[in-house]
């Protein structure tokens, strides 16, 4: 029991939360992006990550039920080859007070989610396709005021929040400059493929560690450990060996007797 406090107390030093949604890069018909453009739609283009903000919808309100401006849409610019398999990150600081809800859309999906009619394509022009998506992300606010956010200068933590999250540090570093911005929540947005259909990108360089130090363990302590259990074993073989060979003995004088 005691071993989980460590655990416990990790929990209080979590910077960020995180939405994943994985989805398959399938084809689909091709839908005008200009139509879409109306929209105010951002673009995410693989292996990129972005700072976006949202103005949550009011507390209580179901996230089925959320609707402009309190939701955002995205264009996930995939290429024409390569993963079949994707996934959209959404990360954003842990003392936001919003909870987030994230759909991809095919196409023509997206226009029917928008209300929009389809654009008209003429019939002597050939169908296209593309594995181009549509990513909407709707904001709740959870209730809970943002606690004052506060961290030694020079720290790992200002050192993350200044990378990861450059928006979220400048509000809290500079309140006065962006007063006018209270009540948007800023987040951040990854788009990156998962090889063999699992692992995200970004964390290929960290698997391979992980596999290489593994290795490397199993290379250093798997040898002493076959020692000894060799040792067992030859010991065990010994002591058999004279356990029969002191039975054949018994079982002589049995005879002679």
């Amino acid at each position: 029991m005691r071993w989980c406090w460590p655990l416990l107390f990790s929990a209080s030093l979590a910077l960020a939360n995180t939405e994943i949604v994985n989805f398959a890069a399938s084809t689909a018909p091709f839908a005008d992006p200009a139509v879409l453009r109306i929209h105010d739609f951002g673009w995410l283009r693989p292996r990129t990550t972005t700072n976006w903000s949202i103005s949550p919808a009011p507390l209580g309100t179901p996230l089925p039920d959320v609707k402009a401006p309190h939701e955002r849409w995205f264009v996930l610019d995939l290429p024409a080859r390569g993963s079949k398999m994707w996934t959209l990150r959404l990360s954003y600081a842990a003392s936001s007070p919003a909870d987030y809800a994230i759909a991809i859309f095919s196409p023509l999906d997206a226009f029917a989610a928008l209300g929009v009619p389809p654009p008209r394509t003429k019939a002597s022009t050939p169908p296209t396709s593309t594995r181009r998506k549509y990513a909407r992300i709707r904001a709740v606010h959870a209730g809970v005021r943002t606690p004052p956010f506060s961290y030694p200068p020079g720290s790992w933590a200002e050192w993350f929040y200044s990378w990861y999250f450059p928006r979220f540090y400048f509000h809290n570093t500079h309140p006065g400059v962006v007063a006018e911005e209270d009540g948007e929540m800023w987040f951040v947005l990854t788009l990156e493929p998962l090889l063999f259909g699992v692992l995200p990108a970004s964390l290929a360089p960290m698997a391979a560690f992980c596999v290489l130090l593994l290795a490397g363990m199993g290379y250093a302590v798997l040898p002493p450990i076959l020692a000894v259990l060799e040792g067992i074993a030859e010991e065990a073989r010994m002591d058999l060996g004279q356990g029969g060979d002191e039975s054949k003995s018994d079982k002589g004088k049995l005879k002679e007797e």
